[in-house]
């Protein structure tokens, strides 16, 4: 129990949303892509972002209707559709724990999945426990904000980004597409779970770097966009927004090459507030 009980960003979204869900007006899911990309701070009404690092729709799927019976004041939701997000047929495993063990979705019936010390060396778990219990040392493990956004500060390194931004899309890259199907099916329902509850909905495909969006597979990306696309036209309380080649950005607003930095999420975060409020005014 001992590494369980030391700070992390999954119990302090729990906790959050166990305790304050009810006054949450737009709510963010998802992956990194929302993650880091999203800064509540700038927008106008009471906003968190419960996505994730590494988070896939099904997951993000399992985590909304777990928290969905406390929202009773949501009115916007803002998940994101990625290049590979429909394509994406598992989770690493050491986020999947984290689901089990501090969400209590019980999103796999492998043991070695609901637990940390299976998940981890044993290196890492001796250098925590010192870290946390010796040290008392906790900011290291929180990477979030008190509204859920991801802050953690990294340098920008330039001379790589480039060859990051290749890498990362080629990562993303799947010629299997057999998992389509499922998301798309997933999602969908989701879609339908929104409209029933008078949820608006913006879907948003976020901003690359250059040298991303080049090594990305035409293939690929029309079938996301043909896909996303159907939804929006079925789903009259869905809107989707594509910005990933959107001139607002440049070089200066990437982490990497498919992550905002502080300055871009800034600016993103404003554009889709500016969405928001007009959609409520209609």
């Amino acid at each position: 129990m001992g590494i369980r009980n030391i700070p992390n960003d999954y119990k302090n979204k729990n906790a959050f949303m166990l305790n304050k869900a009810s006054e949450i007006e737009t709510l963010i899911l998802g992956s990194s892509h929302t993650h880091l990309g999203i800064n509540p701070i700038y927008l106008d009404s009471k906003s968190y972002n419960l996505a994730f690092l590494g988070e896939n729709i099904s997951y993000s799927s399992n985590v909304y209707k777990k928290f969905s019976p406390k929202l009773k004041n949501l009115k916007t939701i803002i998940f994101p559709v990625s290049y590979h997000s429909l394509f994406n047929s598992s989770m690493s495993k050491k986020w999947i724990k984290n689901y089990s063990i501090y969400y209590d979705i019980n999103s796999s019936d492998l043991p070695v999945d609901n637990l940390e010390i299976l998940n981890k060396d044993v290196k890492t778990i001796y250098e925590d426990l010192v870290d946390y219990y010796i040290n008392h040392n906790d900011s290291i493990y929180l990477n979030s904000t008190s509204l859920g956004w991801y802050y953690k500060k990294k340098k920008l390194d330039t001379l790589n980004l480039s060859y990051i931004a290749k890498k990362t899309a080629k990562n993303h890259t799947h010629k299997d597409h057999g998992q389509l199907a499922k998301n798309c099916l997933v999602l969908l329902k989701l879609a339908h779970i929104w409209k029933s509850n008078n949820i608006n909905v913006i879907l948003i495909t976020p901003p690359f770097h250059e040298d991303y969006i080049k090594n990305m597979d035409n293939r690929q990306w029309q079938t996301t966009l043909k896909k996303v696309k159907e939804l929006d036209k079925q789903f009259d309380n869905l809107d989707y927004y594509n910005f990933y080649n959107d001139k607002h950005f440049n070089k200066s607003d990437f982490k990497d090459g498919d992550h905002l930095n502080k300055q871009g999420a800034k600016k993103l975060t404003i554009i889709l507030n500016d969405i928001i409020n007009h959609r409520n005014n209609l």
